[in-house]
């Protein structure tokens, strides 16, 4: 392994650690334009950290690479495209707050947050040597639990029937 791409793989793996971390707390839809405003523009800087430093590692990489590994990571790279512009996409709703705005906003963040989780679970897997099968039963296991808990979060945000405020969570 060369010295470039160990410095722009632990630049990789530094942004996808810092995501999982400040991602947590980008999760709440801003109470303002400017609530939490650091944060989610820390977790935005850790997603394009991680995309650029997966972009270049893919181009130091790329003449060693067979043509199905290509393939994957070619895939790996659209993926992040498409993080990137969910996270693009929840910035502008927490920036014009439209109606009904909180829930596709949620959504958007959770796909950048559980993306980070399967990244992590997929390719620590993988390195342990796991079986294929079983490092596909955690990846589908992880999107289970991620639905169950963002279906979960969805229903404490939803907006109240007075100008979008949250409702208060009733216990039987």
């Amino acid at each position: 392994m060369n010295a470039t791409r160990t410095v722009f793989l632990g630049l990789h793996v530094a942004g996808g650690v810092l995501g999982l971390l400040v991602g947590l707390f980008a999760f709440r839809p801003p109470q303002t334009r400017q609530f939490r405003l650091g944060l989610r523009m820390v977790y935005a800087a850790a997603l394009v950290v991680l995309a650029v430093f997966l972009v270049a590692i893919v181009a130091v990489d790329w003449s060693t690479l067979g043509a199905t590994q290509r393939i994957v990571f070619s895939v790996l790279v659209g993926l992040a495209a498409v993080i990137l512009l969910r996270l693009f996409l929840a910035f502008q709703l927490a920036r014009q707050q439209p109606a009904g705005w909180q829930g596709p906003y949620v959504n958007h963040i959770y796909f950048s947050h559980i993306s980070l989780w399967q990244g992590f679970f997929i390719v620590g897997l993988i390195d342990m040597g796991t079986p294929g099968w079983l490092v596909g039963a955690v990846a589908v296991g992880v999107l289970i639990v991620g639905g169950v808990v963002l279906n979960r979060y969805k229903t404490e945000i939803a907006p109240g029937p007075i100008g979008g405020e949250p409702q208060a969570r009733v216990s039987a």
